[in-house]
């Protein structure tokens, strides 16, 4: 028997014995919930796959104005067939042992991650980007935090006009905790605070995608996790992410790092893994306010291991990561309130933010559009006015959708394309809007201008690559839904929790990119299914022609 034949037998006879013993673990209740859950991230799947390969939305110049065009399906179904055939030759040169594409393992995935983070250092060394808008306004409040300066958290609202940072602490506190990282960089770099935050962006950047790999090898019917984790740091709508003076790339490291940690409490009990994963998710939260939904995910999956297993004690870790994060918040808050000798906390409601979610403007729908200074200012900055305003505004926006459904579903159409099917979510225009750098000038002009020939490459690629993620995705579900566990679905509810939040709330490219992310493991292990069936439907092909 040749080498192939019998070790691709073995893996479809150790696949079939695990799914009869995922089939014969999970109770009723849990399949219920696998069904629900599939069920809904299907539905978004399709979706999104839909306007994916049919349409889609670029944004470049300092003014962020999102445009639509439309997508070829042919050119997706061709990639798709190019990408099938390709896994189709590597799969069998694998199982006949060639040396040409062997698996990658450990010592491999140092070293090629050794040279990935090299280039990202390189990258970040050639372009010395100066922070812009939010970032400069937070590590200059850091800096400012650093030398005993208070004057970001002086009571007056802060207005996007001038250099000055005074009020803007205030008036968005959900930034102190991003703030008191730059104050901690202050500390080591004074001047350099931007750049040394985007060399440990690096270090966070490699953290959380090993922990990702390592969650999604452990709850997911995958193999290969290696090359899972370096497909993950490749991504570059994500990885550049490390240009960004902001706390997506840490909060995502502290996130994942969560999520490993509830893990390994869920498999194995310990104080250390629940302290660290509580720890873990409060750090996450504070660092950038968006990781609310992977603590919703948390206490979602605490609480379904307490019903599905009857282990009470996961119910004191949901209770513990919620404990840790308001204790964490509120810390903060007092901290910086006795420092400042007054309270710190002020600004416009965040329901402002939801109104402004669902409002047009110059951007795109339900991007920002300033409503919440325009209207904090309209109410003399009073916190409590300005609430009765935004519900006012929320009643006639929602009574204005119910009145005009064309409109409704035109509004949620284009702002699902602007965010969803943007394929590069942002990661050039983060880097466009700070200029060329001084290393490869010519090469960043042509690859952060639009038509530039580098950055036509690299919109194609991510056009292709963002619709074999969706439908990689929804090969999962086909392939691996009957087989997963419900604790494999913990990145498709933070997928879910993500969409369905920014559907409503203010939402950018650069606000989902991390929930995006959430489906790469589905994406890796679906088309990993995919090319098994493939390579059985051929061989059963070739006997039949023998026979």
């Amino acid at each position: 028997m040749e080498k192939g034949t019998f070790s691709g037998k073995m893996r479809g006879s150790c696949r079939r014995r695990q799914s009869e013993n995922i089939r014969e673990q999970r109770t009723c209740l849990e399949d219920a919930a696998v069904i629900v859950v599939l069920f809904i991230f299907s539905l978004i799947l399709l979706l999104l796959l839909f306007f994916s390969v049919t349409r889609s939305a670029t944004v470049y110049g300092g003014a962020e104005k999102v445009r639509f065009y439309t997508d070829s399906p042919l050119f997706h179904l061709f990639v798709f067939a190019v990408v099938t055939a390709a896994g189709v030759i590597l799969t069998r040169e694998q199982e006949n042992g060639s040396r040409l594409c062997p698996a990658l393992n450990r010592i491999q995935y140092k070293r090629w991650m050794t040279i990935l983070s090299g280039l990202y250092l390189i990258w970040i060394m050639g372009m010395l980007f100066a922070p812009a808008s939010d970032q400069r306004l937070v590590v200059d409040s850091g800096k400012a935090l650093a030398e005993g300066d208070m004057s970001p958290w002086n009571p007056i609202g802060f207005k996007y006009s001038g250099y000055s940072c005074e009020g803007y602490a205030y008036t968005y506190p959900h930034q102190n905790g991003q703030i008191l990282y730059a104050a901690l960089l202050a500390l080591i770099a004074g001047e350099n605070t931007a750049f040394l935050w985007q060399i440990l962006n690096v270090a966070f950047l490699a953290a959380g995608m090993y922990y990702t790999g390592m969650l999604a090898k452990e709850v997911l019917p995958l193999r290969r996790r290696y090359g899972l984790t370096l497909f993950l740091s490749a991504f570059l709508p994500f990885s550049f992410y490390f240009t960004f003076a902001y706390s997506t790339v840490p909060g995502f490291a502290c996130s994942a790092a969560a999520l490993w940690y509830q893990r390994c409490f869920l498999r194995g009990g310990g104080r250390k893994n629940l302290l660290l994963s509580a720890l873990s998710i409060a750090a996450a939260i504070l660092l950038k306010s968006n990781y609310l939904i992977v603590l919703t995910a948390m206490v979602i999956f605490f609480a379904a291991d307490a019903v599905f297993k009857r282990r009470a004690a996961s119910l004191l870790g949901a209770v513990l990561a919620v404990s840790f994060y308001v204790i964490s918040h509120s810390a903060v808050l007092f901290g910086l309130s006795a420092a400042a000798g007054h309270p710190v906390e002020g600004g416009p409601p965040m329901i402002i933010w939801l109104e402004m979610g669902l409002q047009d403007g110059s951007r795109a729908p339900g991007w920002f559009n300033n409503y919440n200074v325009y209207i904090y200012l309209d109410n003399h900055e009073d916190p409590e006015l300005t609430q009765a305003a935004v519900e006012r505004d929320l009643a006639m926006t929602v009574q204005y959708f119910l009145e005009h459904p064309d409109y409704t579903a035109d509004f949620f159409e284009k702002k699902i394309q602007s965010v969803w099917a943007e394929p590069t979510f942002q990661s050039l225009w983060i880097q466009e809007v700070k200029g060329p750098g001084w290393l490869f000038p010519s090469f960043t002009r042509s690859l952060f201008r639009e038509g530039g020939w580098a950055n036509e490459i690299y919109w194609e690629l991510c056009n292709a690559l963002q619709s074999l993620i969706y439908g990689g995705a929804l090969l999962f579900v086909i392939f691996k839904g009957g087989r997963v566990r419900f604790e494999g679905l913990i990145f498709a509810v933070i997928f879910i929790g993500g969409f369905l939040f920014h559907l409503f709330w203010e939402a950018k490219g650069q606000y989902t990119v991390c929930y995006f992310l959430m489906l790469l493991p589905y994406a890796w292990s679906g088309f990993g299914g995919w090319i098994a069936w493939v390579n059985e439907q051929l061989g059963d092909r070739a006997k039949g022609r023998k026979t």
